[in-house]
């Protein structure tokens, strides 16, 4: 086994690139990279970030995980990856492990590492509910929409009766005007959005097109925004989204789920993560009511510790 060259951002998601963790770095903090090799295959890659004895596999970030050279890879050799990192990662000098997992709507892969950090010794420290669209199981929008329950495909029509326009924005007006959308959205439930919007510019200076502000526009009117994440080549992630209260019986949210599902399913995007539904192990019910409504299923964000002895 060893680490010889790869492409370095080929299977890397966003979260653990090198690129966004150095957005994210304080004095002292270093990334962690290792690249799980056996033969001439790569497995996968372990990154972090370094702060004193700690790797945080996650670090300023909802979740990490581990990036896969495939969806599919064996149990087997993933309980093989996580041994060789903490093995790695012993060698610098790291005494301890936190790791935010993926929710297992991501695929097979995200259980066996569950299953093999638990049988590593791993603890879990937290546990948060995340919800996510598996956008893979649409052929098209109108098999998305069938798939509704009655009342929310009720909601949708009526919304989408309203004319309302979906786009992107484009200029920094208009990306001011979404997030100040978004951080009012969250005010109403006396939170606040915790990235400014100087700092998602300059993610979006780093990566480009894969951070992505949509808006619903009605009359000439914001209606609706949502900032999305390309996270990886087929997987969407949806950082914040809200409406304006003003438009709210054109059920502008729905509306909103519907447009992010069309774009998703004409990119070939597999699953549209619409993000956590709890906070500090609160479920927030009538997020999670809303989410299941518009065909997210449920998953797991959980939280692990792996001392290395």
């Amino acid at each position: 086994m060893g680490s010889p060259p790869v492409d370095p951002q080929s299977h890397i998601t966003l979260f653990n690139d090198q690129r966004f963790q150095r957005c994210n770095l304080r004095a002292g903090q270093q990334p962690f990279r290792y690249d799980h090799v056996v033969g001439k295959r790569l497995i996968g890659t372990f990154s972090g970030v370094i702060d004193g004895t700690v790797l945080d596999c996650g670090h300023s970030a909802p979740f990490g995980g581990i990036d896969f050279a495939r969806r599919g890879e064996s149990a087997g050799a993933i309980v093989e990856l996580i041994r060789a990192a903490a093995a790695r990662a012993r060698a610098v000098g790291v005494r301890v492990i936190h790791m935010r997992a993926r929710p297992g709507y991501y695929g097979p892969n995200e259980t066996a590492v569950e299953f093999a950090l638990l049988n590593l010794g791993a603890a879990i420290d937290a546990c948060e509910l995340s919800l996510g669209i598996e956008t893979w199981r649409y052929h098209s929008l109108q098999e998305y929409e069938r798939a509704l329950r009655s009342r929310a495909r009720n909601k949708l029509r009526h919304g989408l009766r309203a004319g309302m326009t979906f786009d992107r924005a484009r200029t920094a007006t208009e990306w001011a005007a979404c997030y100040e959308l978004l951080d009012e959205t969250r005010r109403r439930h006396a939170a606040r959005l915790r990235i400014s919007l100087d700092y998602v510019m300059n993610l979006r200076q780093v990566f480009g097109s894969r951070i992505m502000m949509h808006r619903l526009m009605r009359a000439g009117q914001l209606a609706g925004a949502a900032l999305v994440y390309r996270i990886a080549r087929d997987w969407n992630f949806v950082v914040a989204w809200g409406d304006d209260l003003q438009f709210r019986p054109y059920r502008v949210m729905n509306v909103l789920a519907d447009q992010l599902v069309r774009a998703a399913i004409g990119q070939r995007i597999s699953v549209l993560d619409a993000g956590a539904s709890s906070a500090d192990g609160i479920p927030d019910d009538g997020l999670i009511q809303f989410k299941r409504s518009v065909g997210a299923t449920t998953g797991l964000r959980l939280y692990f510790t792996l001392p290395l002895a």
